[in-house]
């Protein structure tokens, strides 16, 4: 009954000389709505102050090693280099050079185990073949660690 009495009124409407809405007109071109401008202005000059200028990963790498601690050393990559004739092949077999800080030499050891044994019997002669090798560094100790 409701339908009826719309389209009731539909057709009053069309009699009393207004056209009832259509929207199938395609002569009518879209608006957009209008926008507020902007408050303040924008500077696209400015982004590069506020993110970091980009970097090459080399620099990047240097300056977290840096924070940490850790410098690139010319003489510890000789001492590297010469590892196994300094502690001889079957202890050079079981620890490596890892880290030079503050005069102390840090070798790396593979286990506890092979740590306890160079630790007992090698490590006095590592500590005199190094102190030779250096030259102008001063090494005061070689302390051995797991890693």
């Amino acid at each position: 009954m409701a339908t009826r009495q719309r389209g009731a009124a539909r057709a009053d409407m069309t009699k009393g000389g207004e056209e009832p809405f259509d929207d199938s007109d395609s002569d009518l071109e879209y608006e957009p709505p209008l926008r507020a401008p902007s408050q303040l202005p924008v500077d696209l000059s400015l982004r590069e102050l506020r993110r970091p200028r980009e970097q090459a990963v080399g620099a990047a790498v240097e300056r977290v090693l840096r924070r940490l601690g850790v410098e690139a050393s010319p003489w510890l990559e000789r001492l590297a280099e010469a590892w196994p004739s300094l502690a001889g092949a079957a202890a050079a077999a079981k620890c490596r050079p890892a880290k030079f800080q503050n005069g102390i030499l840090y070798v790396y050891v593979r286990n506890s185990v092979d740590l306890f044994h160079l630790r007992r019997t090698d490590l006095p002669a590592i500590e005199r073949a190094v102190k030779a090798f250096a030259g102008a560094v001063q090494v005061r100790q070689v302390r051995l660690m797991i890693g």
